[in-house]
């Protein structure tokens, strides 16, 4: 009895560790999510006042353009990646799978971002074109993985050389996507705990950084 009790005290006082964790993650989830949904609102807010005041001068306006286009394409990819953890914890994302040439997908999507990638100042180095690859996979996930893992490399993937390589193949049978970039990398401990919710990794050089945790386990949730 003594031992069962014994345990029991053990287990209950990992249970509320574990409370106070998730409850602390999800406080600085809420918060981070705050301030990245705050940074692309004001930044429509000022450029479409802007327009209205007409502070933007013939010359200025593609650029204003296409950092209105960017912001907002940034703002919904936020609030999808919200949506998408809800449905795949609840159980209600069902995968409406279709047969594709994934190298041909990949370069597509790829060549859909490279303007946003160079702007931020990477080099995107898409899959060679070759011969088809097929492959069942639901396209819409796929744009979500991509994208997710290519907005992550351009936070934290800076190098010595600012490079975004994706590569696509088939490996042991299986067809697979690849995404490298000359970042340092997570260490070997934390790698567990990025695939949890609302887990960022610690380091000084990218405290500042916004970031809500929710990429990579969205990624690996629906991979």
């Amino acid at each position: 009895l003594l031992l069962l009790a014994t345990g029991a005290v053990v287990a209950i006082a990992r249970a509320a560790r574990r409370a106070q964790e998730l409850s602390r993650q999800k406080s600085a989830f809420v918060s981070a999510v705050s301030h990245e949904l705050r940074t692309p609102l004001t930044t429509l807010r000022m450029h479409a006042e802007m327009l209205a005041e007409g502070m933007v001068g013939e010359e200025r306006r593609p650029r204003v353009h296409d950092e209105l286009v960017s912001e907002t394409h940034r703002l919904g990819r936020l609030v999808e990646n919200v949506l998408e953890i809800t449905r795949l914890e609840e159980g209600r994302r069902s995968l409406r799978r279709e047969r594709l040439d994934l190298r041909a997908r990949v370069r597509e999507l790829l060549a859909a971002h490279a303007e946003r990638v160079a702007r931020a100042g990477f080099t995107l180095v898409s899959p060679e074109a070759g011969r088809t690859l097929p492959a069942s996979v639901e396209p819409q996930a796929l744009e979500q993985i991509l994208v997710n893992l290519i907005d992550n490399a351009l936070k934290y993937g800076g190098g010595a050389e600012n490079e975004v390589a994706v590569r696509v193949g088939l490996r042991e049978g299986e067809v697979f996507v690849e995404v490298s970039d000359r970042g340092p990398g997570v260490p070997e401990a934390e790698r567990e705990k990025v695939l949890e919710r609302f887990h960022r990794v610690e380091r000084e050089e990218t405290a500042h950084m916004p970031g809500t945790g929710l990429p990579v386990s969205v990624t690996f949730g629906r991979a």
